[in-house]
């Protein structure tokens, strides 16, 4: 009798584990189809938008991307999702622009950004030159100053949150961007859509 209920109890829970593992089967098939129609559902909506006359198609990454001159480009966000942001005083007018940063204090989003503006340039047929905006630590790339008489776009990353209202400042001939990662994101993809005569 003994070895019969040892049995029994083994069997319980065997099927007790059985049971379980079904239902933990079950369950992860139901939140995958209940996640791929609701995000499907959702987000088809979203994928795509049209602004000015020109489509954006929402890419793998989550930003955005659009044709300009045969070329797609790419934003973080819409042109719209940036209206708050005044880059009026930012003009664009010379051949040469100089994208300077620190580098001492360099940083990985600060050079992609430095590219994707220096590449909408040469699309434009104006020049974007990488630069250095002290001596320290620069590599064999020009150094400028906000006294001299070219233009200078300053790109300075500090750790505070972005402020729409600070995040701009004209000094001399520097445009000087301060702000996080979030913020220098954002003011980038206003000057593009500025360069491609989107703001």
């Amino acid at each position: 009798m003994k070895n019969r209920d040892i049995k029994d109890k083994k069997s319980k829970q065997k099927l007790l584990w059985a049971f379980f593992i079904i239902f933990i089967m079950i369950s992860s098939s139901a939140a995958f189809v209940y996640n791929f129609f609701v995000t499907n559902n959702t987000t088809n909506n979203k994928t795509k938008t049209e602004y000015k006359g020109y489509k954006f198609n929402l890419n793998e990454n989550g930003g955005w991307q659009t044709n300009y001159k045969g070329y797609n480009i790419e934003f973080y966000y819409l042109p719209n999702e940036l209206d708050d942001i005044n880059i009026d005083s930012i003009k664009l007018n010379e051949n040469k622009i100089y994208l300077a940063y620190n580098a001492s204090e360099v940083h990985q989003s600060i050079l992609f950004n430095i590219q994707r503006i220096s590449y909408i340039l040469l699309l434009n047929d104006k020049i974007g030159t990488p630069s250095c905006i002290e001596e320290k630590n620069c590599p064999d790339i020009p150094i400028v100053e906000c006294k001299g008489s070219n233009k200078v776009i300053y790109f300075n990353k500090v750790d505070s949150n972005f402020d729409k209202d600070k995040v701009l400042i004209s000094e001399d001939n520097c445009y000087i961007i301060s702000s996080d990662d979030t913020g220098i994101n954002k003011v980038t993809d206003k000057l593009i859509y500025k360069i491609i005569g989107l703001a």
